[in-house]
């Protein structure tokens, strides 16, 4: 049957099309005007495709933020997960209209890898554990591209270290790794000429029991295979990120975290601490480097920065970066006399995977080999394992300069994971999980054997929550009051001697590795 184009119903169909084409191009003018240009294609392409093929009610910008769209649809949710960096559940309700919230942001690999994600409710930045939602460690891991540090890797590093590995590593609180067998095969051919690269970020007189995970696995390393350690204490971050901090209180505060980095038992003829305020005319050959291998765009994606921030905070990541490369530190590392560079080993939170994702994307072109990540869990607030321990609310962690009474009295206090009800708590034990006590005890307790017989009782609702409160109390001070005997011995000239730069490896072990790697 031939169809008859009468003219109402070409006039119909007309103003239909008509609108159609009216309401996309008032859409994609919104793009053009409120989008910065790097971002207006993404934003386009994705009104494109939620138009072209997904049923949506509308699309529209939402807040003061151009980057947030709001679709409708449950294939919003599948079309967020594989076209952007950021997605959240959080912004996720499903009710009866089933309204996503996508946030766009391109991602800066370069490849397609998604950088800086907001998994499950909890949000996942460099600056920013939260959200109100517990975090999916293997989510993160999936949607970062990291590969899991499974207890192969583990096994073969302990055995190649011919030393156990710190307490919560063996617990399975490390998280992830990029190459880091890489590194294994190196050792095993004999190779250990490697350094290893933390940091911190003072924002208090004193670390938190959160900020010394990196740095256990920072000097297990130094006391396995003698490797040199460079320690960043990021002052100018600080002052960037921080209202209430200026830049002199910003390089007090990390004259003092020296002083705790220096207590936590580094080697001082293997270890170079240095604020970047300091040493920054020494990194900056390498800083400009990297800096004019990211754009703009990469740089506020993988860290959520936007127009209102200042330019120190687009800046700053390449700042991070740069001593993850050895020729950061000619002296220090002595490649004077060893022409080829060394691989870096860092450890870090998973919180801090964006700095060095960029580090990594740009080791090739500057001829420098990709640093070696390996990923730790964070250090679980005291008021819920849904967020990490927090430097600027006191009552959620326990710090290095507490009391033995402060101690005993946070703890306590602590998130439990016990029942509601002794009857109930006997039948149906506790939720280890949930429990930030026995998460300390995981971190911190120095005896496997009896903290496999906390677990079993515990789950098993024969012991009491107050029973593992007092034992991770007994734990945790025992550590903190040892440290702080150390701590007082620490001086002023102690943190310039770790200061001074300076040959932190073996001239003669640097001169031999020249003349092999010829």
């Amino acid at each position: 049957m031939r169809l008859q184009w009468r003219p109402g119903r070409v006039i119909a169909i007309s103003s239909l099309i008509f609108c159609l084409i009216s309401l996309h191009t008032r859409a994609i003018e919104r793009v053009d005007r409120c989008c910065p240009s790097r971002s207006r294609n993404l934003a386009r392409e994705t009104l494109l495709l939620l138009r072209g093929g997904v049923a949506l009610q509308r699309v529209s910008f939402l807040g003061d933020n151009p980057s947030v769209l709001r679709a409708n649809g449950r294939e919003a949710e599948n079309l967020a997960s594989t076209r952007t960096t950021n997605f959240t559940q959080k912004d996720i309700s499903l009710s009866s209209k089933e309204s996503v919230l996508v946030e766009h942001a391109i991602s800066s690999s370069g490849n397609g890898e998604s950088i800086g994600r907001r998994i499950n409710a909890s949000v996942v930045t460099p600056w920013e554990v939260g959200g109100g939602g517990k975090v999916d460690y293997e989510k993160l891991v999936e949607q970062f591209g990291c590969a899991r540090l499974t207890e192969d890797v583990l096994g073969r590093l302990e055995e190649l270290a011919k030393r156990k590995l710190p307490e919560f590593l063996r617990r399975g609180l490390g998280v992830s790794h990029r190459d880091l067998e890489k590194l294994l095969a190196q050792i095993e051919r004999g190779d250990t000429n490697f350094y290893v690269y933390t940091g911190r970020g003072a924002s208090s007189n004193s670390l938190h029991l959160g900020h010394i995970i990196p740095f256990q696995v920072a000097r297990w390393f130094q006391q396995a295979f003698n490797a040199p350690v460079v320690i960043q204490l990021t002052d100018d971050e600080k002052f960037l990120w921080k209202k209430d901090i200026d830049l002199p209180t910003a390089r007090k505060l990390a004259w003092e975290n020296a002083k705790d980095i220096i207590a936590l038992g580094f080697n001082p003829d293997r270890t170079f601490i240095f604020r970047n305020t300091d040493y920054i005319s020494q990194l900056y050959s390498n800083v400009i480097r990297i800096q004019k291998l990211i754009t703009y765009s990469q740089a506020s994606s993988t860290l959520g920065l936007n127009a209102s921030d200042c330019i120190g905070k687009t800046a700053f990541p390449a700042i991070q970066a740069a001593p993850a490369f050895s020729t950061a530190f000619v002296k220090v590392l002595g490649l004077d006399y060893n022409r080829k560079p060394l691989l870096c080993v860092v450890p870090c939170a998973i919180d801090q995977d964006p700095f060095f994702r960029l580090a990594r994307d740009v080791a090739t072109k500057l001829k420098e080999p990709k640093p070696v990540l390996l990923h730790t869990r964070f250090v679980p607030s005291l008021q819920g394992v849904g967020t990490k321990a927090s430097s600027s609310i006191p009552s959620s962690t326990v710090f290095l300069s507490d009391s033995q009474q402060d101690i005993k009295k946070k703890i306590m206090r602590a998130k439990s994971g016990g029942q509601e009800s002794l009857a109930l708590h006997r039948q149906l034990g506790a939720d280890l999980d949930e429990d930030v006590a026995f998460q300390y005890l995981r971190y911190f307790h120095p005896n496997d054997t009896r903290l496999e017989e906390i677990a079993k009782e515990y789950s098993s609702g024969g012991m009491l929550s107050g029973t593992v409160k007092e034992e991770a109390v007994s734990v945790v001070a025992t550590i903190i009051a040892k440290f702080q005997e150390r701590r007082e011995q620490v001086t002023n000239n102690d943190v310039r001697e770790f200061m001074r730069e300076r040959v932190i490896v073996d001239r003669a072990r640097a001169c031999v590795c020249c003349l092999t790697s010829n």
